[in-house]
C-alpha cells in the first residue's frame, strides 16, 4: 500500500522545522563532539572525554598491541605502564571505575579476541564504599548488541547541554597532555607536577588539601562489591590470566573521613577472595600533600613506588611503611598495622606543650671523638648521602639508624637528637652483631625517634646526632643534616590562644554516623572516634577556624572542613558555607566507661577561642573490661534503689522478660548510699555476672520528693551497653551500689530478666 502524497508532504513540513530547531544542538553534538564520540582523537576541549568507551574501542580494533592491562579509577591514571618492564601494559583508567565495570570491559575484550597475560586491579574505598555503577555520558561503557549501539548514540546526538558546558567545550585552553592515551592510556598534568616542583611550601598548605573526596554519605552493600572482585578472580582463572590486586594510596584527610570500621571490614574480607598490595592507612606518603594533586588523586611519583612494590623493581626507593602484601593468613595484622598508623598520627599531630630538654648539656664535656653514628633511614626512606637537604612534610619525622660501641655498654650512654636548638631522647631497639662495619668487633646498637614536626621551626633546620656517656660525663656530636620542615598544619599553641568574651554557635551533628544522644556507646572494635558537626566564628561572622576537642587531657584540633551550603543559606551568610568541620579521634585517648568531650570554637585567624558550654559523654566499653572491687567491703545491710526501664519498658513490678532486638540496650534507674543520707558513689550494672559502670548523678526530683531526702536529687543513672557484648538469649541483671567514699558496695539481691534476639 503507498503512502498518500499529502501525508509525506505534511511530515516534510513538520520535520523541517523540527530539524532547523535541533540543528544547534546536533551541530555541537556531532562536530564539536564535547566527549569525543564521534572522531579519531581526545580532543583539545575542557571536557574530559569519555576514555572507557574510546580506550574500549581502541583495544578492539588492536587486538594484539597489548597483552597487560591496568584497571582502576582516575587515580591509577598515575601508573604509568611505561616503568613496567615485565610485559606490555596498557592503562584502562577511566574516572569512577568499579570492579563491576571492570568485569564489564573484561569479558568483552576476551569475548572479542583480546589476549590477556597479566591485569592489575587497582582499588579503594570507591569500589567497597561507594561502589556506584555510573551510566552518565562520561562513563557510558562500549556497546554490543544493535539496540545497545542505538541507545548510545542516540543519548550522545540528541543530548542538550546547559550553556556552562558549552562554554566549557569550546575552550580551547587545556591542562591536561592527551597525547599519550593511545600508547599508555594515561593523562599527564605538567602545570600541576611544575607548581609542586617549583612551589613545595605553598602547595602543602592549599586550602583544597582540608577537604575529603569521600563525604561518608553513602550506605553501600559492602558484600556486593567483594563479590564483583570475587567475579575478576574467577574469570582471570579461567582464562589463565595472572591477576593482582592493590589498594590506592588514599590522602590523609579523605581516608580519616570513611567509614573505617566499614573498610577494615573490606579490606579483611578481600582478603578471603584474593591476595593484595595494600598502599591505603596513614603511611608516610598518604600524610605528605606533596605526593597529591588534591584528596583525590596521587601523583606520578606515588605511581612509580607502586610499580616498584608491586613488580620488586629496585628503583624508586619505597618507603619501609608503604605497601604491604595482603594474605588470609596475615590479614587481621594488616587491620592491626592500619590501627597502629593512625595511633601514631593521632599522637604526631595532637596538640604538644613545650616540654623540658631531656638532659643539660651544659653539664657534660664535648669530646672531639667522632661518634659512631649513623642516621640510616629518614621516614622510612633509606638515607641517600648525595641528597644537600632533606624534604619533610609529613606530621612527624621519624628517624632510624645505628651506632657501633665496643667500649661502652648501652645502659651508660644515651643518643639524642639535637634539631635546632631541641633534643630529643632516642629509643634503643634490640642488638645485632654488627654487620655495618666488618672491621669492628663491637656490638651494633639499633635506634630510633619520632618527632611531631609541629615541635620543629618552619624552615631550613640542622640535625646532628649526639652520643652521651653518663660514666665519663662527656658527648659526642655528629656532623649535620639539612632539613626542610614544612608544617603538615598551622600548630596551634593552646597555651596562647585569648578567650572570646562571648558567645558563637556550634552544632555537634554525629558520632560514627549515629545520632548524638546523651550518653553515647562505642567499644573498641572501632579505631577511631569520629565527631562532625558545623561552627561558626560569630565575631567575624565567617565560618570558625577550627574545633579543639579536649579528652582526658589530651587535646585534638578538627582536621576537616566540610562544605555546609545549607548553614550558609539559613543564616544568609556565603562566608558559612565551609563552617562544617570533622575530628577523628583514636579510641586509644579513651579510658573504658565514661569520658567526658569539652569543646572549644576557635576563631577564624586561630587564635582565640570561644568557650562553649556543650559537653558529650562517651562510654567507652570493652569487651574483656574487669572492674575490680577488691578493695571493697561488701554491705550487709540494703540501701534504696530502683530499676525503672529497660529499653523504655517498665520493669518495677514485671516478672516478664524484656524482649530486645536493638543495637543497644538502654537501662535507667536510682539508687541512693541510704546509710550515708547522700547519693551513692557510683552503680554497676552486672549482667550475667559480667560488670558494666552506669552514668551515675542524674537529676531524679521524684526519688528526692518521695524519700523527703533532698540530697537525693542527683541520684539518677542511666547505662547503655551495645548488645554485641553478649550473647543472644535470656540474662540476668542485677545491680552493686558503690557507697560513698568508694570503699564499701552495697550488693543488690533483687535480679531483672531479659533476652536479646
Amino acid at each position: 500500500m503507498s503512502i498518500p502524497k499529502k501525508f509525506i508532504i505534511r511530515f516534510i513540513a513538520f520535520l523541517v522545522p523540527v530539524i532547523l530547531i535541533c540543528s544547534p544542538v546536533l551541530y555541537f553534538n556531532l562536530i564539536i563532539d564535547p566527549y569525543c564520540i564521534f572522531r579519531k582523537g581526545f580532543g583539545d576541549s575542557q571536557i574530559e572525554p569519555n576514555k572507557r568507551y574510546k580506550k574500549m574501542k581502541y583495544i578492539l580494533e588492536n587486538p594484539d598491541k597489548f597483552d597487560s592491562f591496568i584497571f582502576g579509577s582516575s587515580r591509577v591514571n598515575f601508573i604509568d605502564p611505561g616503568y613496567i618492564r615485565h610485559a606490555k601494559y596498557y592503562n584502562m583508567t577511566y574516572s569512577s571505575g568499579i570492579p563491576a565495570d571492570h568485569y564489564y570491559d573484561i569479558k568483552l575484550m576476551l569475548d572479542n579476541g583480546v589476549n590477556i597475560k597479566n591485569l592489575m586491579i587497582g582499588i579503594d574505598y570507591l569500589s567497597f564504599l561507594e561502589n556506584n555503577e555510573s551510566h552518565d555520558l562520561l562513563r557510558r561503557k562500549y556497546p554490543v548488541s544493535f539496540l545497545d549501539k542505538i541507545e548510545f548514540y542516540q543519548d550522545y546526538i540528541f543530548y542538550i547541554p546547559d550553556l556552562i558546558f558549552v562554554k566549557r567545550a569550546l575552550t580551547k585552553e587545556i591542562t591536561t597532555d592527551r597525547s599519550k592515551v593511545f600508547t599508555k592510556g594515561i593523562l599527564v598534568y605538567p602545570d600541576k607536577d611544575s607548581v609542586i616542583t617549583n612551589s613545595k611550601q605553598q602547595f602543602t598548605v592549599n586550602n583544597k588539601f582540608s577537604y575529603p573526596t569521600s563525604l561518608r554519605n553513602v550506605n553501600p552493600d559492602i558484600d556486593k562489591a567483594l563479590n564483583e572482585i570475587s567475579k575478576l578472580v574467577t574469570i582471570a582463572h579461567e582464562n589463565h590470566i595472572n591477576i593482582t590486586f592493590f589498594i590506592n594510596p588514599t590522602h590523609h584527610i579523605t581516608y580519616l573521613n570513611l567509614r573505617l570500621d566499614d573498610y577494615f571490614y573490606a579490606l579483611e574480607e578481600l582478603s578471603e577472595i584474593t591476595e593484595y598490595y595494600d598502599f591505603s592507612g596513614l603511611n608516610s606518603i598518604a600524610v605528605d600533600n606533596l605526593k597529591f594533586y588534591e584528596t583525590s588523586h596521587y601523583t606520578e611519583g606515588v605511581g612509580n613506588l607502586i610499580i616498584a612494590k608491586v613488580f620488586n623493581q629496585p628503583e624508586p626507593a619505597i618507603p619501609d611503611d608503604f605497601g604491604r602484601y595482603v594474605t588470609k593468613a596475615n590479614s587481621k595484622e594488616q587491620i592491626a598495622f592500619h590501627s597502629a598508623l593512625l595511633n601514631d598520627y593521632f599522637v604526631s599531630t595532637s596538640n604538644y606543650q613545650n616540654s623540658k630538654p631531656p638532659i643539660d648539656l651544659s653539664l657534660y664535656k664535648e669530646t672531639h671523638s667522632n661518634p659512631q653514628l649513623s642516621i640510616d633511614k629518614i621516614n622510612g626512606l633509606i638515607l641517600d648521602t648525595n641528597q644537600q637537604t632533606r624534604t619533610i612534610t609529613t606530621p612527624w619525622l621519624k628517624l632510624q639508624g645505628h651506632t657501633v660501641n665496643p667500649i661502652c655498654e648501652r645502659n651508660s650512654n644515651q643518643i639524642f637528637a639535637k634539631i635546632g636548638k631541641s633534643l630529643f631522647t632516642c629509643e634503643f631497639s634490640r642488638n645485632v652483631t654488627n654487620e655495618h662495619n666488618e672491621t669492628n668487633k663491637g656490638t651494633t646498637y639499633y635506634w630510633q625517634v619520632m618527632i611531631p614536626t609541629l615541635k620543629l621551626h618552619e624552615g631550613l633546620n640542622e640535625i646532628r646526632l649526639i652520643e652521651v656517656s653518663d660514666k665519663s660525663k662527656q658527648y659526642a656530636i655528629s656532623d649535620p643534616l639539612n632539613l626542610a620542615i614544612y608544617h603538615f598544619k598551622k600548630p596551634v599553641n593552646t597555651n596562647k590562644l585569648t578567650l572570646i568574651n562571648g558567645q558563637s554557635r556550634l552544632s555537634i551533628d554525629g558520632i560514627n554516623d549515629n545520632m548524638v544522644s546523651e550518653v553515647n556507646v562505642i567499644d573498641d572494635s572501632s579505631p577511631t572516634l569520629f565527631i562532625k558537626g558545623w561552627a561558626s566564628d560569630d565575631l567575624n561572622k565567617r565560618s570558625a577556624g577550627g574545633i579543639l576537642v579536649n579528652i582526658n587531657e589530651k587535646s585534638f584540633l578538627s582536621q576537616i572542613i566540610l562544605n555546609r551550603s545549607d548553614v550558609a543559606k539559613f543564616f544568609n551568610n556565603p562566608k558559612l558555607t565551609n563552617a562544617g568541620w570533622g575530628i577523628s579521634i583514636p579510641t586509644s585517648a579513651l579510658k573504658p566507661g565514661y569520658n567526658t568531650l569539652e569543646f572549644k570554637i576557635l576563631d577564624s585567624t586561630i587564635s582565640m577561642y570561644y568557650k562553649v558550654n556543650k559537653k558529650i559523654i562517651i562510654d567507652y566499653q570493652v569487651k574483656n573490661e574487669t572492674i575490680d572491687l577488691s578493695n571493697m567491703a561488701q554491705l550487709h545491710s540494703d540501701t534504696k534503689f530502683s530499676v525503672d526501664l529497660i529499653n523504655g519498658i517498665n520493669v518495677f513490678n514485671t516478672k516478664t522478660p524484656v524482649i530486645i532486638s536493638n543495637n543497644t540496650i538502654e537501662i535507667l534507674g536510682w539508687a541512693v548510699d541510704e546509710i550515708a543520707g547522700r547519693p551513692a558513689e557510683k552503680v554497676i550494672i552486672e549482667i550475667d555476672g559480667k560488670p558494666f559502670n552506669a552514668i551515675y548523678g542524674l537529676n531524679r526530683k521524684d526519688v528526692a520528693a518521695a524519700l523527703s531526702n533532698e540530697s537525693y536529687l542527683k541520684s539518677g543513672w542511666k547505662c547503655k551497653i551495645l548488645s554485641s557484648h553478649l550473647n543472644k538469649g535470656d540474662h540476668t541483671l542485677t545491680l552493686k551500689i558503690i557507697a560513698q567514699g568508694g570503699a564499701t558496695y552495697y550488693k543488690i539481691k533483687k535480679q531483672y530478666f531479659f533476652s536479646t534476639i
